[in-house]
């Protein structure tokens, strides 16, 4: 009789179209690859999980169920672990994302080289799914580019394309900060005080470009995170990829300039952790123009653009 009406209650949830019920209940599915479908309940799992344990084993001692109608209740069941897959690989593809950015910017995937997802997944470790997701997110940071037949391409960004993308760039700060500066919870404010302190730390003892680097980076991804509006955040990430390279390859090549960028940095975090609106915009300002200096020192005396023998 109980096994009637939970069928009965699973069947009239399918039926009204309410699978949501389902989704949000813990159930337990179990195949052994024989028999059919069936639904097996438990009276003492029904009173610690609070729903039935569905399983796949022989029909002879159970109630059978319609394979029709068992594969939309297989279905609505097996969605959450098919999110939970999801969810992982989209990790993967973050993680390879990270890593191969900051092997692109570090020049350490050198601008001008071609390389293949299969050695690139090799070296990081990773499979080459998440490893080719992750390149196709970087197409949009111009850093990489897809040959044919060849490889992946590690561009060589010119001064122009530099000196461009510093016209959205501006745009798209200007309300990132704003907004981060006014919706900014305390959390991220203590965080960017922190970071301030590391920035003229770093500043101070001349430390590695890598340090200042991953600071910086933290910086970019915390006010994005902190303007609570993830369609600027999308498009204001890839535009900071291009930059970030150019800051450290360049890190020690004018050290009074570098020392002003990294100095606008950290007035810029203060501003945003004050909450001072004019004031931040006022400070990347300042950050900005020093950065058009900074990209205005070219790249071709280091990589020379070997694409051109490319075609």
């Amino acid at each position: 009789m109980a096994t009637l009406r939970v069928l009965r209650r699973i069947w009239l949830s399918v039926r009204e179209d309410a699978c949501a019920i389902l989704m949000d209940a813990p159930c337990a599915l179990q195949w052994t690859g024989r028999g059919q479908p069936s639904i097996e309940t438990d009276r003492e799992c029904n009173v610690l999980l609070g729903c039935p344990v569905l399983s796949c084993k022989s029909a002879d001692s159970m109630l059978s169920l319609n394979k029709r109608h068992f594969s939309v209740l297989e279905r609505v069941l097996m969605e959450p672990k098919k999110q939970f897959q999801s969810k992982h690989e989209d990790l993967l593809v973050d993680e390879a994302y990270r890593k191969l950015e900051e092997m692109i910017v570090t020049a350490e995937l050198k601008p001008g080289s071609i390389v293949s997802e299969t050695e690139v997944a090799n070296h990081l470790g990773l499979g080459r799914t998440p490893v080719r997701e992750a390149f196709k997110k970087l197409v949009n940071t111009h850093l990489v580019q897809f040959l044919p037949r060849k490889g992946i391409l590690i561009r060589v960004v010119s001064v122009d394309e530099l000196l461009l993308q510093m016209e959205p760039r501006q745009a798209l700060e200007t309300l990132v900060i704003g907004r981060a500066t006014r919706y900014a919870i305390e959390e991220e404010r203590n965080r960017l005080r922190e970071l301030a302190g590391q920035y003229t730390q770093i500043t101070e003892n001349w430390s590695p470009a890598v340090e200042a680097l991953r600071v910086d980076d933290e910086f970019n991804h915390l006010i994005c995170r902190a303007c609570r509006n993830p369609f600027l955040a999308d498009a204001l990430l890839p535009l900071h990829a291009m930059a970030r390279r150019q800051y450290y390859c360049n890190y020690f090549l004018d050290k009074e300039l570098t020392r002003k960028v990294n100095n606008s940095h950290v007035k810029l975090m203060l501003a945003i952790a004050d909450g001072t609106v004019e004031q931040a915009k006022r400070e990347n300002d300042e950050l900005l123009e020093n950065v058009r200096q900074f990209n205005s020192m070219s790249l071709s005396t280091w990589f020379p653009d070997v694409s051109i023998q490319l075609y």
